[in-house]
């Protein structure tokens, strides 16, 4: 009987304080495997463990502390090949396929620039951020936001995100950059982080564009974007199921859908419509998204020393992520102008399977360069 009772007892799972995870978390680091780890933390310790315990707790530290972050080593050859390629300022190819990699890498990368600017001579100590809406942007904010848990000297005094697009999918909560904003306004930062909000709907009359944007919440989040030091943001493939910009107009607008596929449309960045050759004009059709920045303005903002971030992997739904249509199309499109001097964006982390079709395609199908997105064509103004 006390045998079996001590048999039953082994098998109930014990409680270990913080103390004992982050005894734990060390000892991993250090190389040790599980069974090594149990027997120090039972000798030395006083807290006797099962070599099956290190693994879950090592889990807690991840999954509810939080304390345990995956940095996706980066691909040196291919990331310097991109970045030189396309004269950008920074590119990042992660080692593996994963969203996941992508927004951390992206998240660090973020990190890092804060720092920069922090550390520039003028001693920056407001420093605004603009983000997009969608899954990778959220998985991107959500761990900034992690990274940004505790005060530091390192970083500016004040941070001020801004809402750069209005939720466009009326049933994925928490893709728009207004509701995914709560993860950094939950910390008792409060005083050292703001935001810039967009409370709007999705989509508005082109017709009625230019009043709308004069409305004064809408005029206000135009004027603070003037302030803008970074801009994030990610982008999606048209024929991908999971687009939000298609989803949407298929649920109010078909039409508007006929029109891009007519017009070529091949994705979308801060919900605005590209084609290969460039930026699609959404004044033709009856609806458009409500957007803050346009797209035409990213090359001017960028020879303004203003960092343009995009996070690209692949589909966030996990199921999906290695069988939805590839960006690299995509972002070839949105690469290309910086060969002809308007640079879109001048900081990238992509994953690398879509980086590697980029440059693949690059060898097998050579493009000339776009010149429509960034141009200060009057048509190409949405």
């Amino acid at each position: 009987m006390a045998a079996k009772n001590k048999s039953q007892n082994d098998g109930k799972r014990r409680h270990f304080d913080e103390n004992a995870v982050a005894h734990v978390c060390h000892y991993f680091f250090e190389g040790r495997g599980p069974k090594e780890i149990a027997d120090m933390m039972t000798t030395m310790h006083d807290t006797p463990m099962s070599q099956q315990e290190p693994y879950r707790l090592i889990q807690k530290a991840i999954k509810h502390y939080r304390w345990l972050h995956l940095s996706s080593p980066i691909n040196t050859e291919l990331s310097e090949k991109i970045r030189q390629t396309f004269n950008l300022h920074y590119a990042g190819v992660t080692l593996t396929s994963f969203v996941d990699d992508v927004a951390s890498r992206t998240a660090f990368l973020i990190l890092d620039l804060l720092r920069e600017m922090r550390r520039d001579p003028m001693n920056q100590r407001e420093v605004h951020i603009g983000f997009s809406g969608g899954h990778t942007a959220r998985k991107v904010f959500q761990k900034l936001a992690n990274l940004l848990a505790e005060p530091s000297d390192s970083l500016p005094e004040t941070i001020v995100c801004h809402a750069l697009v209005a939720g466009i999918d009326t049933e994925a909560p928490g893709t728009d950059p207004t509701s995914f904003f709560s993860f950094l306004a939950d910390q008792n930062l409060s005083d050292n982080r703001r935001f810039v909000l967009l409370n709007a709907p999705p989509i508005v009359r082109s017709a009625e564009w230019a009043s709308f944007r004069g409305l004064p919440p809408i005029a206000k989040a135009i004027r603070e974007a003037e302030k803008l030091d970074v801009i994030v943001t990610s982008a999606a493939n048209f024929r991908d199921s999971h687009s939000q910009l298609k989803k949407n107009f298929l649920e109010y607008s078909p039409e508007t859908i006929t029109g891009l596929e007519q017009d070529g449309c091949i994705g979308d960045i801060l919900w605005q419509p590209i084609s290969a050759e460039g930026l699609l004009d959404m004044s033709k059709y009856e609806y458009r998204p409500v957007t803050i920045l346009r797209l035409e303005d990213l090359p001017h903002l960028a020879a303004r020393g203003k960092r343009i971030v995009l996070a690209l992997g692949p589909c966030a739904a996990l199921e999906h992520s290695q069988t939805e249509a590839s960006k690299a199309t995509v972002l070839e499109a949105l690469l290309n102008h910086s060969l002809s001097g308007k640079t879109s964006i001048t900081h990238l982390v992509v994953d690398s399977r879509t980086a590697q079709e980029l440059m693949r395609n690059r060898r097998t199908e050579p493009k000339t360069a776009a010149a429509a997105v960034g141009s200060d064509s009057s048509s190409s103004r949405p």
